[in-house]
């Protein structure tokens, strides 16, 4: 069975909605995809996945 790639999807930080590969969007070290600006800020305070808590780098 193939494996169902989502096209759009909701930044957890903003929970405003994305599409997958478009400007402005980033996929972390754990597979969560986010706004690039809503990650960075995220990032400067922790330095966990705000879905998962892996750790992030800063």
């Amino acid at each position: 069975m193939p494996t169902l790639v989502a096209s759009e999807g909701h930044c957890a930080v903003c929970m405003r909605g994305f599409r997958v590969g478009g400007a402005g969007v980033t996929e972390v070290p754990c597979g969560h995809v986010f706004h690039v600006n809503c990650i960075t800020q995220w990032v400067l305070v922790n330095n966990s996945c705000p879905l998962c808590r892996a750790r992030l780098s800063s």
